[in-house]
């Protein structure tokens, strides 16, 4: 199997990875919401995974809203997922940043992050989101 990772391209990969966050239950970002910094891994030219990288005004990144393709055959995910974390540290390490966040989930991703040397900080937080609207 081929497996590389490309650029996130919002006009061409943001359809594509809201219908995957929709058919996991996630909550999809909006498209202003994303950076530019994004990542989307194919196995054989084929999209499998995609992840975002946000920066910070200090050493810290933030690696969030990872998501697979429900379609995919395990393999090509466990294949995808590395490489995209491993894309993501390279890009975090050319940008200067040393230390990367993510919080996570699900038991299978969380040991896959520790494989690739994360390092689990906390337990049993809830995550919340506040849209800051206009007339705020």
């Amino acid at each position: 199997m081929v497996v590389r990772a490309r650029a996130f391209n919002i006009e061409k990969d943001y359809d594509m990875i809201f219908t995957w966050w929709r058919a996991h239950g996630s909550f999809p970002p909006k498209r202003e919401q994303l950076p530019s910094t994004g990542v989307v891994v194919e196995v054989n030219d084929k999209p499998v995974s995609a992840g975002f990288l946000y920066q910070t005004d200090s050493t810290i990144c933030v690696f969030e809203f990872v998501v697979c393709d429900p379609k995919a055959g395990k393999g090509e995910r466990d294949l995808s997922l590395t490489k995209l974390i491993t894309s993501i540290q390279n890009l975090a390490n050319a940008m200067g940043y040393n230390l990367i966040y993510s919080s996570v989930k699900h038991k299978k991703y969380i040991s896959r992050l520790d494989e690739e040397g994360f390092i689990k900080a906390d337990e049993n937080q809830v995550h919340m989101f506040y849209e800051v609207k206009e007339d705020d």
